[in-house]
């Protein structure tokens, strides 16, 4: 990470031209600890090691904007290093007022079930067989509603978490198996009205591999979000 604001300043205006190097450092390295810090400090969520990948998509668009058709890194622009100031703490600050604005968003289902469907043992859960189990000994309420709430999904949620997190493959395979479920509106918004057959071969000519991650990541974070919406209804369910 830069050390003087001088630095930062160079290492931003290489950021605002798209320099691959300096893009995929900053996305990588230099933001993975602010979006760690906001996962835990600002959201109020369970962190672990990779927490920063359930925040990169909404990061990506907040940071990077606009997009015509590359990204603009408005708020990259916009740091002057003034009084010495960081790139860094600059960039905490924002982003940590952004997050903090969508926290009833993040925060809106109950943070225990959250976590139990984000870091459950989705491979031992979903494959296992319970046809010939004591459901009273073998199987818990929260293990059955899971099962439940994955019955009701649509075949995409059923297919991204199989692909993410039963098998658990590399994002790079992953988008090659999920890019179909894709429907991107482009920069600006100007893929809304293309064919699905535009928008893959846009992808193909102006995603980059962090754009592809993100993607990816975003697809996680949708299907594990509707398998906690289902979850959390009969939970109430069983409540009532």
């Amino acid at each position: 990470m830069p050390r003087t604001a001088d630095a930062d300043l160079e290492f931003a205006c290489r950021v605002v031209k798209n320099d691959q190097e300096a893009v995929d450092y900053f996305i990588g390295d230099f933001s993975h600890p602010i979006l760690n810090y906001i996962y835990s400090n600002v959201l109020w969520l369970k962190s672990n090691p990779d927490t920063y990948q359930d925040l990169s998509g909404d990061y990506y668009l907040f940071i990077a904007a606009p997009f015509a058709p590359l990204a603009g890194w408005s708020k990259i622009k916009a740091y002057k290093g003034k009084n010495n100031a960081k790139l860094y703490s600059y960039v905490n600050k924002i982003a940590s007022n952004y997050f903090r604005k969508k926290r009833n968003e993040y925060g809106k289902y109950d943070k225990n079930h959250m976590r139990l469907l984000e870091y459950v043992d989705y491979q031992t859960l979903l494959t296992y067989d319970y046809s010939t189990c004591d459901d009273s000994v073998e199987r818990t309420m929260s293990e059955r509603l899971v099962m439940e709430a994955f019955s009701q999904l649509s075949d995409t949620d059923k297919r991204v978490l199989e692909c993410l997190c039963v098998r658990k493959i590399h994002w790079s395979k992953a988008f090659e198996e999920l890019r179909i479920y894709m429907d991107p509106t482009g920069p600006a918004g100007l893929w809304k009205d293309w064919s699905i057959e535009e928008k893959q071969s846009a992808m193909d000519r102006e995603w980059k591999p962090v754009q592809k991650q993100f993607a990816i990541a975003g697809l996680k974070k949708r299907a594990i979000l509707h398998l906690t919406r289902r979850y959390c209804k009969l939970i109430e369910r069983e409540h009532e």
